[in-house]
């Protein structure tokens, strides 16, 4: 019985200790400076005919993102429109170790481009920390699957007559 407890309890510790070091190596904050909207220009998506087959279709369009304070992001890739947008830190590990700083979880409304096979899509930004001079990665992440469909590069929109 004491030896019993004593594993439970020496689990219990280590657990304990993974997450606090895990909870500590990574951040927990937005970068103020990542607020606002962001614009690309034309840039390549590569979307699924079907979800479950690996057959693919591309096309160019454009791609736009306000991110609010209050860390939800709306906006439009192509032709379809953002819908339950949420920005979050990469708060489990360095951005440095993964190149991962925040990653925007959203569902897509509509199709990204006429050809778009899909009406609707769960997708995510994977945004690096230097992110106002680098591509953000968009993936697909409908039913866990885990694909890039691109690398776009944004530029933000710094006031209203931008």
């Amino acid at each position: 019985m004491k030896n019993y407890i004593a594993k439970n309890l020496l689990r219990f510790v280590l657990s304990l200790m993974g997450f606090i070091i895990l909870n500590s190596c990574g951040q927990k904050t937005i970068d103020e400076h990542i607020l606002g909207t962001w614009h690309s220009k034309k840039h390549r998506i590569t979307v699924r005919i079907k979800p479950d087959k690996f057959k693919f279709y591309s096309d160019s369009t454009f791609t736009t993102l306000t991110i609010n304070e209050d860390k939800t992001v709306s906006g439009h890739i192509g032709l379809s429109e953002i819908k339950s947008g949420k920005i979050g830190a990469n708060w489990l590990l360095s951005p440095e170790t993964t190149g991962v700083a925040y990653t925007i979880k959203c569902k897509l409304h509509g199709k990204i481009f006429e050809n778009d096979p899909l009406e609707t899509k769960d997708v995510q930004f994977w945004i690096g920390p230097d992110f106002s001079e680098s591509d953000w990665e968009l993936r697909y992440t409908t039913n866990g699957a885990q694909f890039p469909m691109a690398f776009i590069f944004f530029d933000k929109k710094e006031s209203d007559t931008d």
